[in-house]
């Protein structure tokens, strides 16, 4: 066994099968990958990695892992998860972000100008099959097995053992959550004691909150506070305003590579941050229209809001349902190429490169995935946590969905242009810009 100190779970142990993996060069890569892309630009802090975090996911499962068979051999029955899927389970936790590339969520989840990174199988054989990595998961006898668990996901044998890796409450969230909210400054904090509440049943992960004496107020308390700290990094954090810019940015700049053919998707397999925005220095700068749009990335000159809807969060039904769709397919997807089609278009109205524009729509589908954890709440058949119609539940869930926002970012070059920007997206998109009513605080208060 080998101990790792970390600063945010303490002393940290890993087998010596762990540390075969550890490594190799392939997961000693991560350590130049930063867990939250460009929001160090905000949080100068914020520049832990997916090394730190895939340790500290791997940790997690295993306390995890504990706590599920202590709480059998309390009850007087056999370990549920055995020592080979334990290995597996703790492989799989370890390994779960293997596949990241640079920025990968800003490209593969905001622009979506590349596949999801655990969509992809290719990619994930890639790394688990191939290079030291592959030979070691092969030595080991893992290989096929982690394969298997990654691409199979919930549908595999014991749904669970996915559910404790990468479940709507799982390993990776309860490591990001502290991880990031201690490196943000951030003050969150759940309570540990809610792992004591793990329980499988029906072949499902899932909390209990029953026992003989009746509801466990504190475990359901527990579990919200869990969903709320969620909502709260994800507000102040991941949808931070300079982070979408800043990221929509970096994304337009490997747009432009990958459509000029200045790069390949598998070269990215190999980069970390700082050798990507080299190689992304070096080959924009031979493109010629954007280079302004380079050195404002650079020099954190970013982008300013220059048009924006938002959902209403005191009424979720606006912008009305078929708004919506569109931007989902047109400008989030970029279906048919609209969203880059209409990027063109403005530019010609205004008579500025198109390199100077950028439209962001994140998806719409912004429900808190932790809600859909399974829980005990009596005797009878486990409930979705989300099922239940808590006021709190609801308030956290529909602020969720109403971080949602559609923009226009433009180069603060063009600052004399924005009103003609806003006035001509009005047109296009049919709804007004809402971007003044948010500043005053309007759209947030309803006054």
């Amino acid at each position: 066994m080998k101990t790792i100190r970390d600063p945010v779970h303490g002393d940290m142990r890993f087998t010596r099968e762990e540390m075969m993996m550890i490594d190799t060069p392939q997961f000693q890569r991560m350590r130049g990958i930063r867990q939250l892309g460009t929001s160090n630009l905000v949080f100068p802090g914020a520049v832990h990695s997916r090394f730190d975090h895939s340790l500290g996911t791997c940790f997690m499962v295993k306390r995890m892992t504990a706590f599920i068979n202590q709480r059998a051999k309390t009850a007087g029955m056999p370990d549920p998860i055995d020592e080979d899927l334990a290995r597996l389970i703790a492989a799989a936790a370890l390994l779960h972000d293997i596949t990241h590339i640079p920025f990968g969520h800003t490209f593969e989840d905001e622009r979506r100008i590349l596949p999801a990174h655990d969509d992809s199988s290719e990619r994930l054989r890639f790394f688990l099959e191939q290079g030291a990595l592959g030979d070691v998961l092969a030595q080991l006898g893992l290989q096929q097995d982690l394969v298997r668990f990654f691409l199979e996901g919930e549908k595999q044998a014991h749904p669970f053992a996915y559910q404790l890796v990468a479940g709507p409450i799982c390993s990776d969230l309860l490591d990001y959550l502290k991880r990031d909210a201690f490196f943000t400054g951030l003050q969150l904090a759940y309570d540990d004691r809610l792992l004591n509440y793990l329980h499988l049943e029906q072949n499902q992960l899932c909390f209990d909150l029953y026992s003989e004496n009746g509801f466990r107020q504190d475990a359901w308390s527990e579990l919200v506070n869990l969903l709320r700290i969620r909502y709260s990094l994800t507000e102040r954090v991941y949808f931070h305003h300079t982070k979408m810019v800043s990221g929509a940015m970096l994304s337009r700049l490997l747009e432009v590579l990958l459509e000029k053919g200045r790069i390949e998707v598998e070269e990215l397999y190999h980069l970390r941050d700082d050798s990507f925005l080299y190689i992304l220095e070096q080959r924009v700068r031979k493109i010629r229209p954007y280079r302004p749009l380079l050195d404002c990335f650079l020099a954190r000159k970013l982008y300013k809001r220059v048009y924006m809807v938002a959902k209403n969060p005191l009424d979720l039904s606006h912008p009305a349902p078929e708004y919506m769709t569109r931007f989902q397919n047109e400008f989030h997807r970029n279906q048919n190429g609209a969203r880059a089609e209409l990027e063109k278009r403005l530019a010609r109205h205004l008579n500025i490169p198109t390199s100077a524009i950028i439209l962001y729509a994140p998806d719409i589908h912004m429900r808190l995935k932790a809600a859909r954890v399974m829980v005990r709440v009596s005797a009878g058949p486990l409930k979705s946590l989300g099922d239940f119609k808590h006021p709190e539940l609801e308030a956290l869930n529909n602020r969720h969905q109403a971080l949602w926002k559609f923009y226009l970012f433009m180069s603060p070059q063009y600052e004399h242009l924005f009103v003609k920007a806003g006035k001509f997206l009005e047109r296009e998109i049919g709804l007004p810009n809402q971007l003044a009513l948010f500043n005053r605080g309007q759209l947030t208060l309803g006054f």
